[in-house]
């Protein structure tokens, strides 16, 4: 289990790059999660979770064919 100590002494916290990437992670979770509330508040949760799972399936349907991981 991982304590508050082993976080305390991981070395990276010093490093700017990893503190910039760190900070810019949290920030971008925050936005998602307030998204997906804001949307949930204006529509119900099933249409929520229905077009969030067509949007991956569209995603990962894109990237499969402009990436050539399928071959035609």
């Amino acid at each position: 289990m991982l304590c508050s100590a082993q976080v305390l002494a991981f070395s990276a916290w010093t490093d700017p790059g990893f503190l910039f990437y760190f900070i810019l992670s949290c920030a971008m979770g925050f936005v998602l999660m307030y998204a997906i509330i804001i949307c949930t508040n204006h529509n119900s949760a099933l249409t929520t979770t229905v077009v969030g799972v067509l949007k991956v399936w569209w995603s990962n349907t894109n990237v499969t064919f402009v990436f050539n991981f399928v071959k035609l």
